[in-house]
């Protein structure tokens, strides 16, 4: 088949093939005279409704489509289902995939009644930069599970992009979608952290709780922060599955000097924390004092992850967060790390009390 490249944001996908730029995207020759119909359906999205109206609601759109291959491909569409339904995304956020994109099989698609209010409608979205993500249901047995569909607004065509790696990019772009959820309120407002920040892409928006001692003997104060995390553009971190709330113990730094081994190659994060000013500060000058945070994740949740490490630079001002590969010899070493720092708290309370006794 032709390869294809995109330019710009998403990187270079494939071999560069000669035709027209769809968005950056290169595609051959477009007219449906050499192509094969492979399938014929309809395609549903929603798109805001007109300024007038009540701009939490949206409107449905439907439109019936077909879409075509070049002669000489195989593209298996007979457990497809009739009806594919599109969610409409920036392409922006799509610069993160671009690895994910490379080797995608080309599908051309084609709307019958052009004419019609449906159609204007949605090549003016999608030619003002957003990019369509159909997500197949489960229930469908077809081995596709994700296609995007870009528009040029120049040749007037629409291209869908299968990605040969389903269950990589349907993990990513999953990601996407729920982040974008999590930062942009109703209408569209933006309500929390822009997706992109500084080159770094936000992975899990959520709570950080944790406790932290009181001036009075053997007390403490529970402390929570809306948090974010960060990772490089172009790295996945699968979150879907991460909890809300994240609990964290601090703990001394100098305990984890046996762990440094596991550290080898850990998965580096960055934190981001927001709102309360004074929380913040006095983390940061807890962490600054030599303690680091232990994330533990519960056992209710089903991601590989169940523990990462807080670090703060006051250097920097900046908080990482390592994930540790080696996931189960990490979580039986802090586990022993923490028992035997409680082990020597209780043995110094008690002493403690003995010195207060024998004073008496």
């Amino acid at each position: 088949m032709q390869g294809a490249r995109v330019f710009g944001a998403l990187g270079p996908i494939g071999p560069s093939s000669p035709g027209l730029a769809l968005g950056g995207l290169a595609v051959g020759e477009h007219r449906l005279s050499n192509k094969l119909l492979a399938w014929s359906g309809v395609l549903e999205w929603q798109e805001k409704r007109r300024p007038f109206s009540d701009s939490t609601a949206k409107l449905k759109r439907t439109l019936p489509c077909q879409a075509y291959v070049n002669q000489g491909e195989n593209l298996e569409t007979d457990q497809w289902p009739q009806k594919l339904i599109m969610q409409l995304i920036p392409q922006q956020l799509l610069t993160t995939l671009g690895p994910l994109f490379r080797n995608s099989q080309l599908a051309q698609f084609h709307f019958t009644n052009r004419d019609c209010d449906s159609l204007k409608g949605l090549c003016r979205i999608m030619g003002n930069g957003f990019a369509g993500c159909m997500l197949f249901p489960h229930i469908s047995p077809c081995e596709v599970r994700v296609l995007m569909l870009l528009y040029s607004s120049k040749k007037k065509i629409f291209m869908g992009l299968i990605p040969y790696d389903q269950s990589g990019f349907v993990n990513a772009i999953r990601q996407v979608i729920t982040t974008r959820k999590q930062a942009v309120g109703p209408g569209g407002v933006h309500a929390g952290p822009v997706q992109i920040v500084n080159n770094k892409f936000l992975a899990w928006s959520g709570v950080m709780e944790w406790q932290e001692p009181r001036p009075e003997p053997n007390s403490r104060s529970k402390r929570w922060l809306p948090s974010h995390v960060y990772v490089n553009q172009g790295e996945i971190l699968r979150t879907e599955q991460w909890p809300r709330k994240l609990y964290m113990q601090l703990i001394p730094q100098q305990l984890l000097t046996t762990l440094v081994p596991l550290f080898r190659n850990s998965r580096l994060v960055q934190f981001h924390f927001t709102k309360d000013l004074e929380t913040l500060k006095s983390l940061c000058r807890i962490m600054d004092n030599g303690f680091a945070g232990c994330v533990h994740f519960s056992y209710k949740a089903s991601c590989e992850i169940r523990v990462l490490m807080l670090l703060y630079s006051s250097e920097k001002k900046i908080f990482i967060g390592l994930i540790p590969h080696d996931q189960s010899n990490f979580v039986n070493g802090i586990r022993r790390v923490i028992a035997n720092q409680q082990q020597v708290l209780q043995r110094n309370l008690e002493q403690e009390q003995q010195q207060r006794g024998m004073g008496g």
